[in-house]
């Protein structure tokens, strides 16, 4: 956990995803990771979430219309129930009109695809659907994925939703302050990497004061039991 952590500093989100799908996944191979769709690669984030840190999930939001702070707690165990993520190798066909489509679902290679040169480029999200175009034909007859129409994608994009839930989480949530309604997209990946992060920096916090009490290394004061760390860190703090 603090291997991944300090790999993925400064690291993209789309990177960061896929060094907690390794921990959630430790004998895959990083390409075998990455061209997982992106719902089932948070299903399995979601499942680490429940082994690192628990079932419940403390969450805030701002409301978008007053600004008054919301906090809530979601069961992380519940927010996927019923979602059954699809084939790995799944391929829809998708009709608009005239056009024919056969799509793939969007995975974490492809967000980071879109993502080498830093930031997403001008029309990611169209870049994205085009990189998930296996054959594209229009009254029959095959054509270039580039020259699809934006209501085909479109459609291609809901079709792909419907069918890969679990990639996009969905909160309905409503301000006590204002009434406000409105609902708000859950990153998961996000989210672990805040909390395996204030993980990080609360570990090596207990390292140094061990290792500077003791003179243990980082590997010895990992090594005790929660319950050993804990009353050395109490004798070390009096």
């Amino acid at each position: 956990m603090l291997d991944a952590w300090e790999r993925g500093a400064g690291a993209s989100p789309a990177r960061r995803a896929l060094l907690l799908l390794a921990l959630a996944l430790p004998g895959a191979g990083q390409r075998a990771l990455a061209a997982l769709p992106v719902g089932r690669r948070d299903a399995c984030l979601f499942a680490l979430r429940r082994a690192l840190f628990g079932e419940r999930m403390a969450c805030g939001a701002a409301c978008p219309r007053c600004g008054e702070r919301l906090e809530f707690t979601l069961e992380a165990g519940q927010v996927l129930a019923g979602v059954n993520a699809p084939p790995d190798d799944l391929a829809l066909e998708v009709e608009e009109g005239a056009w024919t489509l056969r799509v793939r679902l969007p995975s974490t290679a492809d967000l980071l695809a879109l993502t080498a040169g830093g930031r997403p480029p001008a029309g990611a999200a169209r870049a994205l659907l085009l990189r998930c175009v296996l054959d594209a034909r229009r009254g029959g007859r095959e054509v270039e994925s580039a020259r699809v129409p934006a209501r085909v994608l479109e459609a291609a994009e809901a079709r792909m939703a419907e069918a890969d839930a679990a990639s996009q989480v969905r909160l309905s949530l409503a301000c006590p302050a204002c009434a406000n309604a409105w609902d708000a997209a859950f990153d998961v990946a996000a989210f672990l990497w805040r909390e395996l992060e204030a993980w990080a920096l609360r570990v090596t916090a207990d390292v140094h004061l061990l290792a500077a009490r003791y003179g243990w290394s980082e590997r010895q004061v990992l090594a005790l039991g929660p319950r050993r760390r804990r009353r050395y860190l109490e004798l070390a703090r009096s």
